[in-house]
């Protein structure tokens, strides 16, 4: 006989898993503070591939959002204006620079609307102080 209870409305499994899932669990956690080493991102994209059927080289990762916000900097920004919060990654700002016609650095404490020409219009949020 049980001698607690099984939620099973919340699909919780009464047992814990293999030692060597928890294992593998741990040695992944105690790197957790580090960027991805570039072959396993490679054996990652291998994988995401197989399993979804889609070209390797449709699959785009990284070890750190750097990487990818430049990236989509270089591939959308040229000849546009880009805008983003400042502050923001010091390289991310450089790429906007570089491939962007026009940059536009916002306050996070101000909306902007996007119009069809790409015109940025500030205004503070209600009830929000906050000096820009």
């Amino acid at each position: 006989m049980l001698r607690e209870t099984i939620k099973l409305d919340m699909n919780e499994m009464p047992y814990l898993p293999p030692q060597e899932i928890i294992d593998a669990a741990q040695k992944g956690l105690s790197r957790l503070n580090r960027y991805s080493d570039p072959q396993d991102l490679n054996r990652l994209r291998e994988l995401l591939a197989d399993y979804s059927g889609v070209a390797q080289e449709n699959i785009i990762l990284s070890p750190g959002s750097d990487f990818l916000l430049r990236e989509v900097i270089h591939t959308v920004a040229k000849g546009r204006k880009v805008v983003m919060v400042s502050p923001s990654f010091f390289p991310t700002v450089q790429a906007a620079k570089d491939f962007a016609t026009e940059h536009s650095a916002q306050p996070p404490n101000v909306r902007c609307e996007l119009g069809p020409t790409t015109e940025c219009v500030g205004r503070a949020q209600p009830g929000d102080h906050r000096q820009s």
